[in-house]
């Protein structure tokens, strides 16, 4: 019996030789596709990038008005995304988001958004009281023109954004500027 165990164990344990598992590489864009600029490098040529930034913010009653500017030397291409968020000493609201349509290239726009409020386990979330906000954050992005898939299936965005680490402002405490733009 033990010469059984033994040998059934020597069966269990038996190599079964080398496992070879292999990953294709995706495959990208092919030479004859109309493929997507690199992003920008140290040294390139800045003129064909447009530079989205968050200039100011300002709290005018229940509207948050984001000052968005492109710095950039080329127009973008599709809209712009931006995104706020406020909160208080107690909560933070819920994101709120607002697009608008492309930026020539010096220009400057004011963004208005409204609706900030606060998720609750209730049916109807709470309004936040944007006049009491003590930190705003707010972010702005470039939309692709449209989505399109290279061969390996992953999305390609058709404009880049000069300097991305300007995208994003947070104003805290007295900073955050009170009434509308002029």
């Amino acid at each position: 019996m033990l010469s059984f165990l033994a040998f059934a164990a020597a069966f269990v344990v038996q190599d079964q030789g080398p496992i070879v598992t292999t990953v294709d590489p995706s495959q990208g864009a092919m030479p004859g596709e109309n493929s997507a600029l690199a992003p920008p490098h140290k040294g390139s040529d800045d003129r064909m990038f447009p530079d989205i930034e968050i200039g100011a913010l300002r709290i005018d009653g229940d509207t948050l008005y984001v000052q968005v500017r492109n710095i950039g030397k080329s127009p973008s291409q599709g809209s712009v995304l931006v995104s706020a968020r406020a909160s208080d000493s107690r909560m933070r609201s819920e994101p709120v988001q607002a697009r608008t349509a492309r930026l020539q290239p010096g220009k400057t726009r004011w963004v208005s958004l409204r609706g900030f409020s606060v998720k609750t386990a209730s049916n109807t979330s709470p309004v936040f009281a944007l006049a009491s906000a003590t930190s705003i954050a707010a972010s702005a992005q470039l939309l692709p023109v449209s989505a399109q898939l290279d061969r390996s299936g992953q999305a390609r965005q058709e404009t880049a954004d000069g300097d991305e680490n300007n995208n994003s402002l947070v104003v805290e405490g007295s900073a955050i500027g009170r009434g509308a733009p002029q």
